[in-house]
């Protein structure tokens, strides 16, 4: 492989060999690397997958102490609060399941996550079948998830709370903050809904296989 770079990059500087693309499977549309072509040729070279060798926590970084690391020339701290926050900032899909008088119903939705009253802003219409539920019980649970075709990159969460219909200056913060994120959505009269967070656990074998960050409301 090392000849085989340094002959291409030798073309290259002679205008023989068009350019060297890195590329990795990993960075293409929601991981999908079925859709390769045309954004590949034969000649590229791969990059390496990020799993949990690339994180090196210190020994007094408190609940990183879980992580597991083994490259000393790389050092990355985050808490495991953090690591759950920005992967909900990250994603914007989540499943939301709802029941009543024996009735369970579930539907995804666009999110806005606000952390710092560790919630979920989502837009629907009180008349579907969740929202009908939403109405009757305010108790939710539901995930929040990717589909990566390897086992070694597989993270989510799942998470319970209690939903409320929005009104006055909450809804209008909470719509400014949607429309920001969903610029279609300027177009929809529907209501915001907020999900208060009452519990919420990650899974991220990334971080090493099974790895688990919990939280949990207090107060």
């Amino acid at each position: 492989m090392k000849h085989q770079l340094q002959r291409t990059f030798a073309a290259q500087r002679t205008g023989a060999a068009p350019a060297l693309m890195l590329s990795d499977p990993a960075c293409h549309i929601g991981g999908d690397t079925s859709i390769e072509t045309p954004f590949r040729r034969p000649d590229d070279v791969e990059l390496p997958l990020l799993t949990h060798r690339n994180y090196v926590p210190r020994k007094d970084a408190g609940q990183c102490n879980a992580l597991h690391a083994a490259v000393p020339s790389q050092e990355f701290i985050l808490s495991d609060h953090a690591h759950l926050v920005r992967y909900l900032r990250k994603q914007h899909v989540l499943s939301l399941c709802c029941t009543a008088d024996d009735q369970l119903w579930c539907a995804n939705c666009y999110y806005v996550f606000d952390e710092t009253r560790m919630a979920f802003w989502i837009m629907t219409e009180p008349d579907t079948r969740h929202g009908a539920l939403m109405a009757q019980n305010p108790q939710v649970a539901g995930t929040v998830n990717g589909q990566p075709r390897s086992v070694l990159l597989i993270k989510g969460v799942q998470y319970r709370g209690r939903v409320v219909r929005l009104a006055g200056e909450a809804e209008n913060l909470a719509r400014t903050a949607y429309q920001k994120r969903f610029p279609v959505s300027r177009k929809v009269s529907a209501p915001l809904w907020e999900i208060t967070l009452e519990e919420v656990k990650m899974t991220d074998n990334a971080l090493g296989f099974g790895k688990k960050i919990g939280w949990q409301r207090t107060g």
